[in-house]
């Protein structure tokens, strides 16, 4: 295995993103560290007045990153790949239902073509390689009557070894244990960008619809059996099925078919 083991470098960054993409990039910025690249995006969409305002923060270190569920996301210095995209759109909230699982699977298929790799989706932004988890993304949003603030941050675990942590409380891996060809973090995170500056031209136009039968190929609890938690703090064991037109997860339980709207309610038996 080959490691490019080179620092991200915004010129090398640019050059590998489609030039129909470039059209759309209002611009991106490298850090060397941050408390959250998400936050960073926050702030710069409050100063922002145009819509169709897209912008990318990368970071070689967080000290703040956020994973889903509240927990924090472990981002070692120079190893991973750790930015977000800013988007002001001129749509309302509810255009953006399943949103996250969007996201996912035009960065899935996009490393997987890239890279050879057999990347799956663990509803509803999980990236999963062999079982175990190799990314996530974390959507957030805020809207008024004539706009949508939309954060996307995401995770990738490239070049991050078992020698170098021991702070990750789940099963984890990373990309440089699953290929043979060189991997550069700059060419990979122009992968991701080019990803979602897609996801904006897409979902833009046709919204979730498309993106629900691209899931199935990719859904890694499809046919799992899970707990789930109700509203009333109740349980009960049901089989994955698939998603809805909204991105929700679908769990049959003997004759009847739940709806469930967020990871906290889901706890994953096998």
């Amino acid at each position: 295995m080959k490691i490019k083991d080179n620092l991200l470098n915004k010129e090398q960054v640019l050059k590998n993103i489609s030039k129909n993409n470039i059209q759309i990039l209002s611009d991106i910025k490298i850090l060397k560290k941050t408390g959250s690249t998400n936050d960073d995006i926050k702030n710069i969409l409050n100063g922002i007045i145009s819509h169709d305002f897209i912008y990318f923060v990368i970071s070689e270190q967080q000290t703040s990153g956020k994973g889903t569920k509240g927990k924090k996301w472990y981002s070692p210095y120079g190893k991973n790949i750790y930015l977000s995209m800013g988007w002001k759109s001129k749509f309302p909230l509810s255009k953006f239902s399943g949103l996250s699982i969007s996201a996912a699977i035009e960065i899935v298929n996009s490393l997987n073509k890239e890279l050879n790799l057999d990347l799956n989706i663990k509803w509803p932004n999980d990236l999963m390689l062999k079982g175990k988890k190799a990314g996530g993304i974390l959507v957030e949003t805020s809207s008024d009557k004539k706009e949508t603030k939309i954060v996307i941050g995401v995770g990738i675990n490239v070049l991050m070894s078992n020698a170098s942590t021991s702070k990750i409380d789940q099963e984890w891996t990373s990309l440089i244990y699953h290929v043979r060809k060189s991997l550069d973090r700059n060419r990979l995170a122009a992968l991701i960008i080019d990803s979602l500056l897609n996801l904006s031209r897409n979902y833009s136009r046709q919204g979730f619809r498309n993106y629900r039968t691209k899931f199935k190929k990719l859904n890694f609890l499809k046919g799992k059996e899970c707990k789930i938690k109700t509203e009333k703090n109740s349980y009960f064991i049901g089989k994955v099925m698939g998603i809805s037109n909204k991105g929700e997860l679908i769990v049959k339980n003997k004759d009847k078919e739940h709806l469930i709207r967020s990871s906290a309610n889901l706890i994953e038996i096998n």
